[in-house]
């Protein structure tokens, strides 16, 4: 079967006939659909888990130690 026939197959199919706890039976393109969905969701929380607080962290860590860190190295005052 070629996914156009998987697809064709979804319009004939009743939403409410579909169990959760019986995947295994829905039709190839509404399980592809359900696990491309879960993977944007995965991929959505670990974004916001790992990469976006991290970087918010990171930031603030920068900020501190440039406020905490001795500044050894002034530049001389122009126009004189």
């Amino acid at each position: 079967m070629s996914w156009l026939d998987n697809l064709k197959e979804l319009n004939e199919v009743n939403l409410a006939d579909l169990d959760l706890e019986n995947v295994g039976s829905w039709p190839a393109a509404a399980r592809g659909l359900l696990i491309v969905l879960l993977f944007i969701a995965l991929l959505a929380g670990g974004y916001y888990a790992f990469l976006r607080r991290g970087i918010f962290l990171h930031h603030r860590v920068m900020s501190l130690w440039r406020f905490f860190t001795p500044r050894t190295r002034r530049r001389p005052p122009r126009g004189r």
